[in-house]
């Protein structure tokens, strides 16, 4: 072991040094020359352009004259590494600070960060601040649950106004965006590369290696069922009671016996919920939601997740979501279900872990699905802004350069190798990154009567009946989005 951590830190190191060299000195060619165009250029068109080497489509000779790009944020470790973090020898860290630096050579701006509290701390700061009329900031990195109401309030603008912002280019996450839409014509959220702690806040679940050995299955089996497609609920329900120990044996099942995993009735339903196939709204051609929470499927699943948790001695129901982690960390329970997230409190565990994605419902269900929970970072626009084109072509530079130096160092080499501990979890977690997503109903289930949620209420009270839930909150769900669509339809172009 001791071995092998060696050679993951000697192996991030090199590539912190690669990342680090390639950030500095290619910084000021690249900046004022646009050298990322000519070498892309003189690639034979018959080869795939370096990632690194991707254009983006800004003018070459975009010069903002020195001015200052101020971004607000939420405070904690991993917002400010986001944003503004300061050369620390962290790979991730340092590439952040190398992809500002780039940027604002590029532009010629200063990029300036402030970091204002936990997400309602934050949010409060901005509503203070933009409902008032004041100029304290010109991009808002913001939590979604957050800012998502307070565009309904017309706090920010239209990005689709922006001549600079190109959301089919690949470091933005353009079916996301558009999920976070109502009809077509106004864009006030952005999502993709830029945002780390939309990775971080990806589905995932962790297993112990050593405790499914113990049950005669290798780790390799279990990425086979993964990368088959057969990697369903039966198979999650069937490890759960294989796993389950009376440590004690006194007959009685507490936190301290060995379980298939623990988990809660808040944020671990939602994350069932969406990556099983459930389908929460629908549109029309103009891009208008409608909701379509009661189906044959959603029925069906509901049981099968009630059952998961309340049929199943390997499954220990408890609010405490540090008990869940601590528990598994210790081999106490052969899964964690979780978040990328939970990797940086895993980094210490002795026993051997590896990734999967949340299971499919059954095989029928086409892919596996990772929801992005709503506490991730979107970026947006305040309408109190007075720089809208300088401070939306730095949020596409931002990006962009995200996507060609960033990514990698988080992506390729903090998360795939200094998080994890073998190289098939590198082939799932492209797996699990590439099924990302959100739903429109749970993005906006503060408005909706909690349909969103719905699957939360019902574990919460230890039920399964989704047309009496249904029936009780629909007309208010409904009534809430009729009230989003005529609210963005005021907003203005």
């Amino acid at each position: 072991m001791l071995r092998r951590m060696g050679i993951l830190n000697f192996l991030s190191l090199l590539i912190a040094l690669t990342v680090t060299f390639t950030a500095c000195a290619g910084t000021s060619e690249t900046a004022k020359n646009g050298s990322i165009k000519e070498m892309a250029s003189d690639i034979d068109e018959t080869s795939e352009i370096p990632r690194e080497l991707t254009p983006d489509s800004l003018p070459d000779d975009l010069d903002f004259g020195g001015i200052s790009i101020r971004i607000t944020s939420r405070s904690g470790d991993i917002n400010v590494q986001e944003v503004y973090p300061e050369l620390s020898g962290d790979i991730v860290d340092d590439a952040v600070y190398n992809r500002n630096r780039m940027v604002e050579e590029r532009l010629n701006i200063k990029i300036v960060a402030t970091f204002d509290g936990a997400p309602a701390d934050h949010g409060n700061v901005l509503r203070n601040s933009i409902t008032s009329g004041s100029d304290d900031f010109d991009l808002v990195s913001g939590a979604q649950w957050i800012v998502l109401p307070q565009a309904l309030e017309g706090m920010y603008m239209n990005l689709n106004k922006s001549q600079y912002i190109e959301l089919s280019q690949p470091w933005w996450w353009e079916d996301y965006i558009n999920e976070l839409k109502i009809g077509k014509a106004k864009t006030f959220f952005l999502n993709g590369d830029i945002s780390l702690s939309s990775i971080y806040n990806m589905s995932c679940i962790f297993f112990n290696k050593n405790m499914m050995e113990d049950l005669g299955t290798p780790a390799d089996n279990i990425y086979k069922l993964v990368l088959d497609g057969k990697w369903t609920y039966d198979e999650l329900s069937k490890y759960c009671k294989l796993a389950y120990r009376d440590i004690n044996g006194d007959s009685k099942r507490d936190e301290n016996d060995l379980y298939g995993f623990m988990a809660r009735t808040s944020t671990e339903p939602d994350h069932f919920t969406y990556t099983a196939g459930n389908v929460m709204c629908t549109r029309d051609s103009d891009g208008i939601p409608s909701l379509n929470v009661l189906t044959d499927y959603f029925v069906s699943y509901m049981q099968t997740l009630y059952d998961l948790y309340y049929n199943n001695e390997g499954v220990y129901v408890t609010s405490d979501e540090t008990l869940m982690r601590t528990r598994f960390a210790n081999g106490g329970t052969l899964f964690l279900i979780n978040r990328f997230v939970s990797c940086l409190s895993l980094r210490e565990m002795k026993e051997e872990y590896g990734i999967i994605p949340f299971p499919k419902f059954n095989e029928s269900q086409k892919e596996y699905g990772a929801l992005v929970h709503d506490s991730a970072t979107v970026y947006c626009i305040p309408v109190t802004c007075q720089i809208f084109d300088e401070a939306s072509a730095t949020l596409e530079a931002i990006c962009a350069q995200n996507y060609r130096t960033v990514i990698p160092a988080f992506y390729e080499m903090a998360l795939k190798v200094k998080y994890t501990r073998d190289n098939t979890a590198g082939i799932i977690i492209d797996l699990i990154k590439n099924s990302a997503k959100t739903d429109f109903v749970y993005a906006y289930n503060y408005a909706l009567n909690n349909a969103g949620l719905i699957c939360r209420t019902l574990l919460g009270s230890k039920k399964y009946d989704v047309a009496s839930e249904w029936a009780r909150i629909q007309k208010g769900a409904e009534k809430g989005l009729q009230d989003i669509i005529e609210m963005y339809s005021r907003l203005e172009d």
